[in-house]
């Protein structure tokens, strides 16, 4: 096998002495210059080699620069022409001039559609004869001038064919991209598969393919707007929601939880098999009231300690002149309609177990004071009516007649021995005396020795009084200084106070077990107390027991 050498040398050099070259020059070849079908070459200003051909009947086509690309991957070839046999063919021998990676291929040979490693397989060049300026070494020997012409012309041509549309053979290698590489830059088969095991993510093997995605998609070019337009229609939990009428009216059908005119809420209707009202909480399906907004109906039977229905277990702690109402009732009675009553609150339960309960309370109040002071304390307290209108009977407590009871029926009671007073202005019955104070008491009397008496003393004194009357009873022990039917003149003081205005204000009686005569209890009416008067016949003691009654002036 013969190897050739081609070599261009530097544009304007001249060969030795009868030999040809390259000459520097932007002109074309003349049309009177080669034969149809033949090809040139020309340097241009940049250096650049220029093939022109194949030339045809109407004269050179443009001509095409062989020039590589420069920068990164501005790689030239250094190639070689072998003959073996009849046989020459060009071989890659190495890269020059380039940056970065030298690209692969050196030592193969140039084949019809890329590189190849055996020379069978190579592209065979054929020499045409052209007059043209072209030197060769005379290294290159074995060969005509006219014959390495037509083969440097075949390797002018075949080079432009490579940088313009290559094909490669085998298993080309180049180097791979950095990802997200948005240029001319060739794209390696690993270069690809990272771009798309990057578009792949962590998708599961079942949605890692666009055919698999169009299948969970069924097919179907909106699925995705009409997710999106579902997940806008959700009822939210994390934000805010501005929804007409039909939308929540839809979203309370979905939840179960009421309609437009009864909007009950998730939970408060729990296991009823029917809401009987907006709000109803417990598992029972009954009402035992009409037209009930809220609702508790539950059914009780374990569990263990006291139930309740309402508790208000708030901490107040707001300061200044404020108050606080567990229950505030302000309900406003409109229009033109009568009405049979209004109740802030009403207490009508149903017994109906066979056993005994041992207390029901309509209401019930106990205050614990655990610290500070209570001024005053209300178990209940009855304002008066406000505002223009008018109220023909005003009860601050009224008491239907009592008849269920078997031992009594009170419409007032009072337990306990300490006394509780029933005071105040009250009126008694439509149009009854004016009672001032209803109380009762025991009371000890200030004795005063007016007239023949030496020692006394009081004991068993009791009083009850109603209104302005005073109703008092007891006993005092005393001593005359004389007997022998002495006028006797023993001074008490009064139980409540009063102005008398003359004696029969106060008027009773004394009597006494011994042989002591009776005596009378008159008003005093210059002290505003009453006197025991008597007729002394001892003057031994003696016990007298007295009843009388005065009013309150």
């Amino acid at each position: 096998m013969t190897t050739y050498t081609v070599r261009i040398p530097q544009l304007g050099a001249r060969g030795p002495a009868g030999s040809q070259i390259i000459e520097k020059t932007n002109i074309a070849p003349g049309v009177e210059e080669g034969a149809i079908g033949d090809m040139a070459l020309r340097f241009d200003d940049n250096g650049d080699v220029l093939i022109y051909g194949k030339k045809t009947s109407g004269g050179w086509p443009v001509g095409r620069s062989i020039r590589g690309p420069q920068g990164q991957s501005g790689w030239s070839p250094i190639l070689t022409i072998e003959e073996s046999g009849s046989s020459v063919v060009i071989r890659l021998v190495d890269w020059v001039g380039g940056t970065g990676d030298k690209p692969a291929g050196a030592g193969l040979y140039i084949g019809p559609g890329g590189l190849v490693a055996d020379i069978n397989d190579a592209q065979k060049i054929r020499f045409t004869p052209f007059a043209s300026n072209v030197y060769f070494d005379p290294a290159g020997t074995n060969l005509t001038a006219d014959d390495l012409q037509g083969a440097t012309s075949e390797l002018a041509l075949l080079l432009a064919e490579m940088k313009i549309s290559p094909a490669f053979t085998g298993i080309p290698t180049a180097p791979t991209a950095a990802p997200g590489t948005n240029t001319t830059q060739i794209a390696t088969a690993a270069f690809v598969k990272a771009a798309i095991d990057a578009l792949v993510g962590a998708a599961p093997a079942t949605l890692d393919t666009l055919d698999e995605i169009a299948q969970a998609l069924h097919d179907n070019p909106a699925q995705i707007t009409d997710i999106l337009t579902s997940l806008g229609n959700r009822l939210r939990i994390d934000a805010v929601q501005s929804l007409n009428t039909t939308q929540k009216e839809q979203g309370r059908s979905n939840l179960g939880v009421g309609s437009a005119d009864k909007p009950a809420f998730a939970g408060l209707s729990v296991g009823g098999t029917l809401q009987k009202a907006p709000v109803h909480v417990g598992d029972r399906d009954v009402s035992n009231s009409v037209d009930a907004q809220i609702l508790i109906s539950r059914l009780i039977t374990t569990g263990t300690g006291n139930a309740h229905a309402f508790s208000d277990s708030s901490s107040y702690q707001r300061g200044g002149d404020t108050a606080y109402n567990s229950f505030d009732a302000r309900c406003e009675i409109d229009g033109t309609n009568n009405f049979d009553h209004y109740a802030a609150f009403q207490s009508a339960p149903v017994y109906k177990s066979t056993g005994t309960i041992q207390q029901i309370f309509g209401l019930f109040t106990a205050l614990n004071i655990t610290a500070g002071t209570v001024v005053n304390h209300y178990g209940i307290w009855a304002g008066n009516p406000t505002g223009a209108g008018a109220v023909t009977n005003n009860y601050g407590v009224y008491v239907a007649p009592l008849t269920k009871g078997t031992n009594a029926n009170w419409a007032f009671y009072a337990a306990g021995t300490t006394p509780s007073y029933f005071g105040g202005g009250v009126q008694v019955g439509a149009s009854g005396t004016l009672i001032d104070l209803i109380e009762q008491g025991i009371w000890t009397p200030t004795l005063t020795h007016t007239t023949n008496i030496s020692a006394s003393s009081a004991a068993f004194c009791h009083y009850e009084r109603v209104g302005k009357r005073v109703h008092c009873w007891g006993a005092v022990t005393l001593t005359a200084t004389a007997g022998a039917n002495t006028t006797s003149v023993l001074s008490m003081s009064l139980p409540v106070a009063s102005n008398l205005g003359v004696s029969v204000d106060c008027r009773g009686v004394a009597t006494s077990a011994n042989a002591q005569r009776g005596g009378e209890i008159r008003g005093d009416a210059a002290n505003d107390r009453a006197i025991l008067v008597f007729a002394s016949e001892v003057t031994t003691e003696v016990i007298f027991s007295f009843s009388f009654d005065y009013e309150v002036i």
